[in-house]
């Protein structure tokens, strides 16, 4: 499999500046690896295929370490990757319907972990998909990385992760499209200037995060 990503992570979760990527042929090798036990995870970041640990895991926790010892070639670290589930869609404007192009759909898994596990972000005809899923349930958020001012959303037109609508990815199989219709945010206009420099930015905040917490000023 070309361009599948090995990486190497010690026992308490740290990357190692050692991975390597797959030619053509599939082969990879990574080269200076200091001595030590490492977990080894395949992932094909663009998809189609879902994230293994070696030899054929699914998490870090059952992954069946590697040794690596200095003048030795740890050899047959392979691994035969599994083409994975996918979520797609097309997101409109809420009102015109017209296909909102550079609209991004985060995945994350709907579990305790509410882990980042991919995203798509839409074409010109606002289609976007996400691949590579590994078989479970998901929530879905949609952000305009386009500076157009549309509002994010969770699907199905939720405010936000509690409140999602969780999306079964089995593989093999194909849901049912997840769309979303996106609304305009609302606008904040003026002038800010100075009595003897330059307008400077404008500066709308702080303001409560997500989280709850106070954000810093957009502007410095």
């Amino acid at each position: 499999r070309a361009q599948a990503g090995a990486s190497l992570t010690t026992a308490a979760g740290e990357y190692v500046s050692a991975g390597a990527c797959s030619d053509a042929n599939g082969h990879f090798q990574t080269i200076g690896v200091p001595p030590s036990n490492y977990d080894v995870v395949f992932d094909d970041q663009p998809g189609p295929y879902v994230e293994q640990w070696y030899s054929g895991e699914t998490t870090q926790a059952s992954a069946n370490a590697v040794t690596v010892t200095l003048g030795s070639v740890t050899a047959n670290t392979n691994a035969a990757m599994i083409r994975g589930g996918t979520i797609s869609g097309t997101v409109t404007d809420i009102a015109s319907h017209a296909a909102l192009p550079n609209i991004c759909a985060y995945v994350y898994t709907a579990d305790s972990n509410q882990s980042y596990a991919g995203q798509g972000c839409t074409d010109a005809t606002g289609q976007y998909t996400s691949s590579g899923l590994a078989t479970g349930n998901y929530n879905v958020e949609f952000g305009d990385t386009s500076g157009g001012g549309y509002l994010s959303e969770w699907w199905n037109t939720k405010p936000d992760y509690a409140s999602a609508n969780r999306i079964s990815v089995t593989l093999g199989a194909t849901p049912a499209a997840i769309t979303a219709a996106l609304q305009p945010g609302g606008n904040i206009p003026g002038t800010v200037t100075h009595p003897v420099a330059a307008p400077s930015a404008a500066v709308v905040g702080p303001g409560p995060s997500p989280t709850g917490t106070t954000s810093p000023p957009l502007c410095t």
